[in-house]
């Protein structure tokens, strides 16, 4: 099936089918991995081409405005005041508008609206409601989550392709200066409860450090901070073919750099990580082996970018291991 679906480069030999489709199809047919069910690598519950799909399609599709996050069901806003969980609006499925405290009260939520909440930037995967269901599932928390998820932008900032592989396959983003750019930002307010594990999730000192932007130009939906606290990457951005490479699926003006999604970014990478195999055969081996994971990271080394000062630099995290 796989020598009929694709040339030895790859490429897709049937028109009218998208690329991606035949590569899920024909990884779901041809590797040499579970193909439902079951566990891959040191992820519990879930197949390798699971979370091949899932670092293939990442950062994953976002709401077309601020919404309230609630237990993984998404309540668009329709009136943003300061007090997000007061006398907000938020639209039910159906088109009922309702009060969020109201809301609150009729899912015996009210608790929250007592709750300290720590503003915190979502510029890739934790602006997308899927991915905030997947790190903050019930039955891992085993408790409610509420977090109110507000649009935005920042200027002279992008979000740009950062060189490490996750144990789901993708490499993710991180956020990097950029003159003369307006970047879509999104900020998740977290309550406090459950930062610490919004950090396990970001891998905070190895992969990622929290730190904050204290004279950066910025907007929100409802209440604005008075700083941004976000998540770097301690890998810096993605350069390759000689630039900065930015995340496609992310909304910016006045961006200069190349826009790719996933899959084109772990195409460029895929000659140097993996010379000998497919990009596919690289994510079964991303997802399946730490060992093979941690390699493949430290041969994007090549690839790193990073600022000469500040929470972007590479000192900023040189205390993470790689």
């Amino acid at each position: 099936m796989s020598s009929f679906l694709f040339d030895c480069a790859g490429r897709a030999l049937i028109r009218g089918v998208t690329a991606s489709a035949l590569l899920i199809g024909w990884f779901l047919a041809a590797a040499d991995v579970q193909a439902a069910g079951g566990s891959c690598g040191n992820t519990p519950s879930r197949s390798c081409p699971q979370l091949i799909y899932q670092g293939l399609t990442y950062p994953y599709p976002r709401e077309a405005g601020s919404f309230l996050f609630i237990d993984g069901g998404v309540y668009p806003y329709v009136t943003k005041t300061d007090r997000l969980l007061e006398d907000s609006k938020v639209s039910l499925p159906g088109g009922d508008v309702i009060e969020v405290s109201d809301l609150l009260d009729q899912l015996n939520l009210t608790r929250f609206r007592q709750q300290k909440f720590v503003p915190v930037v979502g510029y890739g995967s934790n602006a997308a409601p899927s991915q905030l269901s997947r790190k903050f599932a019930k039955e891992i928390l085993e408790t409610s989550v509420v977090i109110p998820v507000m649009k935005g932008w920042i200027d002279d900032y992008d979000v740009v392709w950062t060189p490490f592989f996750t144990s789901y396959g993708a490499m993710p983003s991180t956020i990097f200066p950029a003159s003369g750019v307006r970047a879509e930002l999104w900020l998740n307010w977290m309550p406090e409860s459950i930062l610490e594990r919004m950090d396990a999730t970001e891998g905070v000192g190895h992969y990622y450090v929290r730190t904050t932007l204290s004279e950066a130009s910025f907007g929100f939906d409802g209440p604005n901070p008075e700083r941004l606290e976000l998540y770097v990457s301690c890998f810096g951005a993605l350069e390759a073919q000689g630039t900065i490479q930015s995340l496609s699926a992310v909304p910016a003006e006045g961006r200069k750099t190349p826009e790719i999604d996933s899959s084109a970014a772990l195409s460029l990478v895929q000659p140097t990580v993996a010379p000998q195999s497919s990009m596919l055969e690289m994510l079964r081996d991303t997802v399946s082996s730490p060992a093979r994971r941690s390699r493949y990271t430290e041969a994007l080394a090549p690839f790193r970018r990073f600022a000469e000062s500040g929470p972007f630099s590479e000192s900023a995290c040189a205390h993470a291991g790689n």
